[in-house]
């Protein structure tokens, strides 16, 4: 018996990869993920670490922090001799909500960032992200209705100026979904990018050597109507719908998300939108003092593209359109009807030579 079931087993799997392999060939609207044109930057000012000695506050019942310069109950205001420091231009602290990035964090997991951000003068605030049930589910709503929680919470410190978020990460998704409530936004590391098509950069780059018979599988499979809602969550119409000032912000060394690819749909959303690339950085933008450039930029926001080129400069490659023959459904349903038959089949041969 279990011999029979290995083999329709067997023969469920093969159908399966063959429907696939042979259904994507024949998906409309796929491309491959190819190098971008270059990108060019000007010069990023050289910045030491800021660092003045900070305090944690409790927020929001305890479930979250705020972390901001000890002492002072307000910001200097920044000076050319003094470039890491927030401007508040006499009107209060700049205030930053931290917006975490994929998986489950509490108002600990982005402390370190914070207590950087406030050494430069730019109060932070760090809470517990919803979960885990809503990491697993990836809940977008639920942790966009936490940022708006603690935005409203950073609008009623007293000595709060501009409140701004900084989604890092899969944060952009949500620092996204909320900047009508923001007056700045930054996005660190973020992907820009939908979720889909950031799960296909990942393959689409370890097949790149191979035949693009290949490459087309794993970009059919995701680009399907099937797949969770929020993979197909998309940052370009809330950018495009926003007046705040925007700064998008990338280790020139990350790998994890396609830099060049999010710095283009960054500015073409938004031609007025501030970069940097910063030298020797990684995802979360650790190897480099990228607290006093943010901070700064913070209290004058500009336009400017400035840093080194990323070394991620591949583009993600082009989801094709969902179809009846590509969809899951059909191939579920003909695949187990190959597994069962084979099962049935091997059992009767069996059984007959077993006779």
């Amino acid at each position: 018996m279990w011999r029979s079931v290995f083999r329709g087993l067997l023969a469920a799997g093969a159908t399966a990869a063959a429907l696939a392999g042979v259904s994507a060939q024949f998906a409309p609207g796929w491309r491959p993920g190819e190098d971008l044109p270059p990108l060019t930057l000007d010069p990023l000012a050289p910045a030491d670490p800021c660092t003045a000695p900070v305090i944690r506050e409790d927020l929001l019942d305890g479930s979250a922090w705020l972390v901001r310069p000890d002492d002072a109950a307000t910001v200097p205001t920044q000076t050319a001799a003094d470039p890491g420091v927030g401007d508040v231009t006499g009107e209060g602290a700049h205030v930053v909500v931290m917006i975490p990035g994929a998986g489950g964090a509490s108002r600990e997991t982005m402390t370190e960032q914070a207590a950087e951000l406030a050494a430069c003068g730019t109060w932070a605030i760090t809470y517990d992200k919803a979960g885990p049930l809503a990491a697993v589910l990836r809940d977008f709503d639920a942790w966009e209705a936490q940022a708006r929680e603690a935005i409203e919470a950073a609008r009623s410190l007293p000595g709060a100026g501009r409140v701004g978020v900084m989604g890092w990460s899969e944060g952009g998704w949500i620092a996204s979904r909320v900047l009508d409530s923001a007056d700045f936004a930054v996005f660190a590391g973020a992907p820009i990018v939908t979720p889909a098509e950031q799960a296909a950069w990942f393959p689409d780059g370890a097949l790149a050597g191979l035949p693009d018979a290949i490459r087309r599988i794993p970009a059919m499979i995701l680009a399907q109507d099937v797949t969770p809602t929020w993979t197909r969550e998309d940052s370009l119409p809330h950018l495009r719908a926003s007046v705040v000032p925007l700064l998008g912000v990338w280790g020139s060394d990350d790998g994890v998300v396609p830099a060049l690819e999010g710095i283009r749909r960054l500015r073409d959303a938004r031609a007025d939108a501030a970069v940097m690339v910063l030298p020797g950085a990684g995802h979360t933008l650790e190897g480099s003092p990228w607290a006093p450039q943010v901070s700064r930029w913070i209290g004058e926001p500009d336009t400017s593209v400035r840093g080194v080129p990323p070394v991620s400069t591949r583009s993600v490659p082009g989801l094709p359109a969902s179809t009846w023959y590509t969809h899951p459904i059909p191939h579920l349903a003909l695949t187990i009807a190959v597994g069962v038959a084979a099962t049935i089949h091997h059992r009767r041969h069996h059984g007959t030579r077993t006779a």
